[in-house]
């Protein structure tokens, strides 16, 4: 996902505070986001994606974990 996103540096955080269940979250970062250094979180001007950029970077995601499932199943 590093390489895929060329990111500077992957943020992890589980959290689970608002829904029942326990998530993760991977979050992307880059020395030039709007929100660097500071938690994503705390940011307010957050800019939603368009519907064509939700599903081309929902496709990239799905590719990525087909590719690490491939990977599961040679080894």
């Amino acid at each position: 996902m590093s390489k895929v996103y060329e990111a500077h540096k992957m943020n992890t955080a589980s959290l689970g505070n608002l829904v029942p269940q326990l998530h993760t979250h991977i979050i992307v970062r880059y020395k030039n986001d709007d929100a660097w250094p500071s938690p994503v979180w705390s940011y307010g001007n957050m800019v939603k994606y368009s519907e064509d950029e939700s599903k081309v970077q929902i496709d990239k995601l799905k590719n990525l974990v087909d590719d690490y499932r491939q990977g599961e199943n040679n080894e």
